[in-house]
């Protein structure tokens, strides 16, 4: 990108049907040196969409190595469906590192800064992806995973992020998305959520191996009188968790709220949870 913005594109800029791409012939999108570019759009749906497509790397470096947050992404619509960027139908293996999202629908039901959606005809759902080292700014989820059933996201890995001013929860594994990797994220608020159950991390209904650590929890806020959750799960039949090294902080005054956890573990469904070195302040 040579550009600082990019006005005139047709959106959503949709990644599909590219031939020959491989783990050792990616395609990647970046700032070129000396130049912070940003990309613009107020869509109902996503800037950047990923359609059964697989190797591509968005780098928010300039020139890959440069200076991180060099690329912005931002969504200003404030409807239902907002998204940054967009992963459907088989999209696999493919990276969003040090880039800068910004999304204004926090208040909105079904926006995310990064959703990983369904895969109705690929049974590889939207597996092996990496989001690694970028700075996400509201909705009402920062990354939202909502799978298929019969093809399940998969294997994907959430490192390293600082996800902030979300409407709803700062991480959503919603459904038929295992085998998830959640570490090393700074997730808070710098000003309240306006939803009555606010989260850091929710799960729901996930199977597989799951790991949560090393995560920063912490300066949750809302508008409500109701509940404040730093982790809220209820994981899938014979799931496994490991979730450990996590620092919960909630020191913030909340005035009524009735509920504040920093993890709490619901349902009825048999799993493993180890739970282990994880701190609280409160």
């Amino acid at each position: 990108l040579t550009d600082a913005t990019y006005p005139s594109e047709t959106f959503p800029i949709v990644f599909t049907g590219i031939n020959g791409l491989s783990a050792t012939n990616t395609l990647t999108v970046l700032p070129a040196a000396g130049v912070t570019a940003t990309v613009a759009s107020t869509i109902l749906g996503p800037v950047f969409r990923m359609s059964n497509i697989s190797h591509i790397i968005f780098d928010g470096r300039q020139n890959g190595s440069g200076t991180p947050g060099s690329l912005i992404v931002n969504n200003t619509s404030t409807t239902s469906t907002t998204f940054n960027f967009d992963f459907i139908d088989g999209s696999t293996d493919n990276v969003v590192q040090y880039c800068v999202m910004n999304n204004s629908a926090a208040a909105t039901a079904g926006s995310a800064n990064i959703r990983f959606s369904t895969s109705v005809t690929n049974p590889s759902g939207n597996s092996n992806n990496l989001v690694y080292g970028n700075t996400l700014v509201g909705g009402r989820s920062g990354i939202l995973m909502s799978g298929t059933a019969a093809n399940p996201n998969d294997g994907n890995v959430i490192d390293r992020n600082s996800i902030s001013d979300f409407g709803f929860t700062g991480v959503w594994l919603s459904a038929s998305t295992n085998n998830t990797t959640i570490h090393g994220n700074d997730i808070f608020n710098s000003t309240p959520g306006i939803n009555v159950a606010h989260s850091g991390i929710n799960v729901s209904g996930v199977l597989g191996v799951n790991e949560i650590s090393g995560n920063k929890i912490f300066d949750l806020q809302n508008t409500s009188t109701s509940t404040i959750r730093g982790i809220t799960m209820t994981g899938g039949v014979g799931s496994v968790w490991n979730v450990f090294n996590n620092f919960f902080s909630f020191t913030n005054n909340n005035g009524t709220k009735t509920s504040i956890y920093a993890f709490q573990n619901s349902g009825t469904n048999a799993i493993e949870l180890n739970f282990y070195y994880n701190t609280f302040r409160f």
